[in-house]
């Protein structure tokens, strides 16, 4: 009788390696991302005003990622390496190029080349976006983790996030002389900041609350619910109702309704129930009119938003094509304010009643807008373009995984896309800390259900038939 034949190797098993460090970068990854805007380790490249500030997220994101790549490439080889979108990867390439646009590129600036701020900025904004349109999705999308890696790598990020929602809730019963209105944003320092993260985290725990069972479902809804209570910022509250609605309508049947259903109830019941009055505060941070301190009798003024977004459209048309460069929008955008009609609000102030009339409130520029001018409009399409691939890609790998767990990441994935997109109308969800959240729950989501081998529109390119274990 033959001799029996070995069997091939399965695809769980051919020509795997185990590295048990990849998972707990991961981990670590997970917690820090979403409080990195509070933990500014140092400065670099400079001193005071003009220095770099490193963040937790700038010390891991890059380290990691290269890791991860490297040994994905030295088990498959470098054909193997899954790279993210396209447009991802030619929007970074566009803010690169806007380097060369940083000087004289205004008249009243004259021959002078590009600053040291200038540089500086600049590069504080390109290390940014690198980390989250390429570190932070090499680094998922590579490391190969399992459905259960992945989900716990998922709840290790929405602990954190838990945290950060009770800090914000816990600032709201402190005395307003102790954390004024406008600072409550937990770790983020701003409502806007806080705001536009909770468009991205809740919308992705509302997910979990609907596709997973048990205490983490549990769990997920009351974090959700809670962030819901903390908000102040009218701008995020859109994207947060946006980011619901997504995951409403694509999740579980008729789960996902009931759980639309509690949020609405949650939202009805927690918020008045709040100390400092959310709803005046949200309505207040997009009202585009506003009578100046002080005499509310008077006249309403073009608010500080509506003025500074005039403006921007001023620049833009100046600069449809190559923009100021990343990082300059701020310190570029002040000839383009119609000193008549809408004049720059002049001054800071952590006074709310100033706000929208004689001073910016920080943190409340669209990011839609601050990218089109600092990237010109083909920097604002492919923008547009890598949210829009990441959505979709999170659909698709939502309705074709049959993984509970995979189905709850590509969900979330869906909704921090779908808030992010939606907050960025009137702050910015790309802010050191959010972005990077933003990145690590949509190259989780479609790289979880990719390795169960229902998914593979979450990359641009690389193989899909084969996962690197990582000893969970």
């Amino acid at each position: 009788m033959a001799a029996a034949v070995p069997e091939p190797a399965t695809s769980e098993e051919d020509g795997q390696m185990t590295d048990r460090l990849v998972p707990v970068l991961l981990y670590i990854c997970a917690a820090l991302f979403p409080v990195a805007r509070g933990i500014e380790i140092g400065g670099l490249l400079g001193t005071g005003a003009t220095s770099i500030q490193v963040t937790a997220a700038d010390v891991l994101a890059w380290p990691v990622a290269l890791y991860i790549v490297i040994l994905r490439a030295a088990r498959d080889g470098v054909r193997a390496i899954r790279f993210p979108p396209l447009p991802a990867v030619v929007f970074l390439a566009v803010g690169l190029l806007g380097f060369f646009s940083l000087g004289n590129f205004l008249p009243a600036l004259g021959p002078a080349g590009p600053s040291r701020h200038d540089r500086l900025f600049w590069a504080k904004e390109f290390l940014k976006m690198s980390e989250i349109f390429l570190a932070v999705p090499l680094a998922f999308l590579n490391a190969g983790l399992d459905t259960v890696a992945a989900r716990r790598v998922a709840l290790v990020f929405f602990a954190s996030c838990a945290a950060i929602i009770a800090y914000a809730a816990f600032q709201h019963f402190l005395p307003a002389e102790v954390v004024s209105d406008f600072r409550l944003g937990s770790l983020f320092g701003d409502r806007n900041a806080y705001g536009a993260f909770l468009a991205v985290a809740v919308p992705a725990l509302a997910a979990f609350a609907i596709e997973e069972d048990g205490p983490a479902a549990g769990a997920a809804a009351a974090a959700a619910a809670v962030g819901l209570a903390t908000l102040t910022s009218g701008g995020a509250a859109i994207g947060v109702a946006a980011g619901i609605l997504a995951v409403t309508a694509l999740g579980r049947q008729p789960r996902a309704v009931y759980a639309l259903g509690v949020f609405i109830l949650a939202a009805f019941l927690l918020v008045p129930a709040m100390p400092r009055d959310n709803p005046v505060r949200m309505w207040e941070s997009i009202r585009p009119f506003k009578p100046a301190p002080g005499r509310e009798e008077s006249a309403a003024m073009p608010s500080a938003r509506l003025r500074g977004t005039m403006a921007a459209l001023n620049l833009l048309r100046e600069r449809p094509i190559r923009g100021v460069g990343l990082g300059n929008y701020q310190r570029r955008v002040t000839p383009f304010y119609e000193q008549e009609a809408y004049p720059k609000p002049m001054g800071r102030t952590d006074d709310e009643a100033g706000y929208d009339t004689t001073s910016d409130e920080p943190g409340s520029q669209s990011m839609w807008l601050v990218i089109a001018c600092e990237t010109g409009l083909p920097g604002l399409m492919l923008l547009a373009a890598a949210l829009a691939w990441w959505a979709a890609s999170g659909a698709r790998a939502y309705v074709a995984a049959r993984d509970p767990a995979a189905r709850a990441l590509a969900l979330a994935a869906v909704g921090a896309v779908a808030g992010a997109a939606a907050a960025g109308l009137s702050c910015n969800p790309l802010v050191r800390g959010t972005g990077v959240s933003l990145a690590l729950l949509a190259s989780l989501g479609t790289s979880a259900a990719a390795a169960t081998g229902n998914a593979g529109a979450g990359d641009g390119g690389g193989s899909r038939d084969r996962a690197v274990r990582t000893g969970d």
